[in-house]
C-alpha cells in the first residue's frame, strides 16, 4: 500500500500540458510552444550558434567536473548577490 494513496493527485502541469496537446494533435502544420529544443523544418533539435560558442568556451577552460559545495561556487554566489543587491548593500560590504 502506498503512502501516498490519501493524497489527492496535484492538477496536470499546464506547460507539459502543451506538450502533452502537440503530441495528440494530429494537424500537419502544428508548432510545438511547450518546452524543449528550438527545432529546424525537419523537427530535429537546432542548436543556437551562440549556444556551440559557449560550449566551445567551456571546453577550452578544461573543467574537472567537480561538483560545488552545498552553498554553491562562491564566486557566482557573491556575484548574484552583488547583482540582486547592489554594489552598495551593507551587510555584502560587511562580509
Amino acid at each position: 500500500s502506498s503512502p501516498w494513496k490519501n493524497f489527492p493527485m496535484a492538477p496536470p502541469d499546464p506547460i507539459i500540458g502543451l506538450t502533452e496537446a502537440y503530441l495528440n494533435d494530429d494537424f500537419p502544420q502544428k508548432v510545438n510552444v511547450g518546452v524543449g529544443a528550438y527545432r529546424c523544418d525537419q523537427g530535429n533539435p537546432f542548436v543556437l550558434p551562440v549556444v556551440r560558442e559557449a560550449e566551445q568556451e567551456l571546453i577550452k577552460e578544461e573543467l574537472d567536473h567537480e561538483y560545488s559545495g552545498i552553498a554553491g561556487c562562491p564566486n557566482f554566489v557573491n556575484l548574484a548577490l552583488r547583482f540582486v543587491y547592489g554594489e552598495d548593500c551593507t551587510p555584502l560590504k560587511e562580509k
